[in-house]
């Protein structure tokens, strides 16, 4: 990343760098989104990112069943490549916890990222919410 922003001009290495900035400073805040999990879904493993849609990443379930899912994903897109662990442990039926660790490389270095990740049960009605994505 840095090879590529030292080529560009000025004005344009000003605005990569002020966005990537801003990027960081919205890292540590919470996102939060709904989602819908059916009963019969359960003790299937999640489908992540561009896994369920292109092909360019190979899934391998560690362990799957009712309180424990742990799903290690390799992804290649280009040069880039991605490993993670993504670990969601059910404490009750209402509420589970989890862990997505993770490294991002490319030609020019490695990334390390880490998420905590929270959810709980809010009723037996999605509303409009779609059921989540299973593999």
């Amino acid at each position: 990343m840095e090879r590529a922003m030292a080529k560009m001009p000025p004005e344009a290495r000003a605005k990569m760098e002020a966005a990537m900035k801003g990027g960081q400073s919205n890292a540590s805040k919470p996102v939060v989104s709904r989602s819908c999990v059916l009963k019969e879904d359960l003790n299937k493993p999640f489908a992540f990112g561009s896994e369920k849609e292109d092909g360019s990443c190979k899934r391998t379930v560690v362990k799957a069943s009712s309180t424990v899912q742990e799903i290690r994903l390799e992804c290649m897109k280009g040069t880039q490549k991605s490993v993670g662990t993504v670990r969601i442990v059910a404490a009750s039926s209402e509420s589970w916890t989890g862990n997505i660790d993770g490294t991002i490389s490319d030609t020019g270095g490695a990334t390390e990222m880490k998420s905590k990740i929270v959810g709980k049960w809010l009723g037996a009605d999605c509303g409009n919410v779609k059921p989540a994505a299973h593999k």
